[in-house]
């Protein structure tokens, strides 16, 4: 396959501008207003595109913007959950693999890993392009939608905190966790992880809404079919409502273009 991981042109390589990938597959719902939340902050927005049942595609392709494009997958990859360490991250069929394989399909000098459930908000996103011209990362982090009024989730209102936002340094790349991957600032030498020293900076306030929980258990993508069955996942179904989010909402009406 072309573009293998280690192929990833560096910082120094790349013209200065701000990339969004998105690896998708079966993302109908949200991938919408998820890329019309961004597309006009960025200088592009890559979909890196696993074979899909859904209209995904017909999604992407609607957009009139030379900023978008899709790059197909023609593998799929293996599921999420226990062993997951185990997988070859080296073998097209393993997620780590097709994370690395689209952050090299990136073609500008830093990169957001954006999700197909997120809707940036407001001014967040020329934030973090301002900040990448000092920082090599910028960690973030967003709010668990649960209702279509924007509830919170009562057990997790807030995603972790992750360097979503980042130069393409060398050593940035994605590795296997115990249950799915992690993006790693460092990069592995015989001696051991020689951290690099990034210049991080983490924001104080949310910068996306977060609609994984708008999902159906039949969209959970990448999870095991039995995800409630597993501790790991189980723990993260965070579907009660507690408070109504009361921060700055995006400026479009992202729920209208749902597509169920």
């Amino acid at each position: 396959m072309a573009h293998a991981p280690t192929e990833i042109a560096p910082y120094n390589d790349r013209p200065l501008g701000l990339s969004a990938f998105i690896r998708a597959k079966d993302e109908q719902r949200w991938i919408g207003p998820a890329i019309a939340s961004i597309v006009d902050d960025v200088d592009e927005v890559v979909v890196c595109l696993q074979p899909s049942r859904d209209r995904t595609e017909a999604i992407v392709r609607g957009f009139r913007s030379d900023k978008v494009r899709i790059v197909p997958y023609p593998v799929e990859t293996r599921a999420f959950g226990p062993g997951f360490d185990t997988q070859d991250p080296r073998q097209p069929d393993c997620w780590t693999y097709f994370c690395n394989w689209s952050l090299a399909q990136t073609r500008f000098s830093s990169a957001i890993r954006w999700d197909a459930d997120h809707i940036a908000l407001p001014g967040a996103i020329s934030r973090i392009r301002g900040l990448l011209a000092d920082y090599d990362a910028v960690f973030d982090f967003g709010v668990n939608v649960v209702t279509r009024d924007l509830h919170l989730s009562r057990a997790l209102p807030r995603t972790f905190v992750e360097a979503r936002n980042f130069r393409v340094l060398p050593g940035f790349s994605f590795e296997s966790g115990s249950h799915t991957e992690v993006f790693r600032l460092g990069k592995f030498h015989r001696h051991g992880w020689r951290i690099w020293k990034a210049r991080k900076y983490f924001l104080p306030t949310p910068t996306f809404l977060h609609l994984k929980w708008l999902k159906t258990d039949d969209e959970m993508r990448g999870w095991p079919e039995n995800w409630r069955d597993v501790p790991y996942f189980a723990k993260a179904d965070r579907r009660e409502a507690g408070a109504l989010y009361d921060g700055p909402r995006p400026a479009f009406d992202f729920l209208s273009m749902e597509a169920a």
